[in-house]
């Protein structure tokens, strides 16, 4: 817990000895979150005369009319 006391005498204040992060673990490094990229490509095709509509997401076609 981090308390404020340097209880390992590290000198970061806290009571590990990683002299770092400034959390309680042993780890020198901070924790980063994972993070996810999607992309999402939609297109649409309308032909006429006959009015028919195409829609491909992600390179699926989906056949609207």
């Amino acid at each position: 817990m981090h308390d404020g006391n340097d209880d390992d005498d590290d000198g970061d204040g806290d009571d590990d000895d990683d002299g770092d992060d400034g959390d309680d673990d042993e780890n020198p490094t901070a924790i980063t979150p994972n993070t996810t990229t999607s992309t999402t490509t939609i297109t649409v095709f309308q032909f006429t005369p006959n009015s028919k509509t195409v829609m491909y997401i992600n390179q699926t076609v989906l056949s609207l009319e």
